[in-house]
C-alpha cells in the first residue's frame, strides 16, 4: 500500500442523480487509499458567449441543487470516510490564489467559456500536500481486475520517467483498429514502451498527478 498519495474525487450540482452510487464504488476501486479528498463545486458557471447560466442554470434551481449536493456531500463523508470535504463556493478564497497560480491571473472566475468548472481542478491539486494525487470526476465508471490496482504501477512509471508529470489508465478499452494505441480518436504523438505509452495529452477527468513535479508554489 502506498501511502503517499491523496484519493481526490470532484462533485458538483450536476452529479446529484448518481453520486451516492458512483462515489461509494470508486472509493472502492482505491480503498488502499486512506487519505480521501472529496471537493464539492458549489459555484454557479458565469456568463459567456456559450454559456447562458440564465437560461441553462436558472438560479433558483442551482441553488435547490447546490443544497442538495452538500447535503449528498456529508453522507458521502461517513459513508466513504472522507480525511476532507472541501466546498468550493463563489467567494472561496482560494479562488485568488489559483487563479495566481495556474493562470496568470488569465481570468478568475470559477468556470472557463465553455462552463467547464476549472477552479475546482486546480483546488484537486492545490489543496492535498501528499506527493500523488489521484483525482476522479464523480461520474466516472472505471474498470479493473479486483487483483489489480493501475495507480501502483502508474507510480512505478512517473518514479522512472523523470520528465512525466502525470498518468491516466488507458482511456478506452483495446480493439482491433487501436489496439497499439492509447485511446481511440486523441490522435496525439506517442512513444510506445513496454506496458505503457508516453504522449501530451490526458483526461481532466481521471489522472494520477505526480504532485511533487507540478508543484510550483507562489508566495501571495
Amino acid at each position: 500500500m502506498y501511502k503517499d498519495i491523496t484519493l481526490q474525487i470532484n462533485i458538483s450540482p450536476g452529479d446529484i442523480n448518481y453520486a451516492l452510487l458512483t462515489v461509494p464504488k470508486l472509493v472502492k476501486k482505491h480503498k488502499s487509499i486512506t487519505n480521501r479528498l472529496l471537493i464539492v463545486d458549489c459555484c454557479r458557471p458565469q456568463r459567456t458567449k456559450i454559456v447562458n447560466p440564465d437560461k441553462k442554470f436558472p438560479i433558483e434551481e442551482f441553488t435547490k441543487k447546490v443544497s442538495k449536493i452538500k447535503e449528498i456531500a456529508l453522507q458521502l463523508k461517513t459513508q466513504c470516510e472522507f480525511t476532507e470535504v472541501f466546498f468550493l463556493e463563489p467567494d472561496s478564497q482560494i479562488i485568488k490564489l489559483l487563479s495566481k497560480k495556474y493562470l496568470n491571473n488569465i481570468y478568475k472566475c470559477t468556470h472557463a467559456g465553455g462552463g467547464t468548472a476549472n477552479m475546482s481542478y486546480w483546488a484537486a491539486l492545490e489543496i492535498p500536500n501528499t506527493k500523488y494525487v489521484l483525482h476522479l470526476d464523480g461520474d466516472m465508471i472505471m474498470y479493473q481486475d479486483s487483483n489489480f490496482e493501475w495507480y501502483t504501477e502508474a507510480i512505478k512509471i512517473l518514479e522512472n520517467e523523470t520528465d512525466a508529470i502525470m498518468a491516466v489508465p488507458r482511456l478506452c478499452p483495446p480493439v482491433i483498429n487501436n489496439f497499439e494505441l492509447p485511446s481511440a480518436h486523441e490522435g496525439r504523438v506517442f512513444v510506445n514502451k513496454e506496458n505503457y505509452w508516453i504522449n501530451d495529452w490526458f483526461s481532466t477527468r481521471y489522472f494520477l498527478d505526480s504532485n511533487n513535479k507540478c508543484n510550483f508554489r507562489i508566495l501571495i
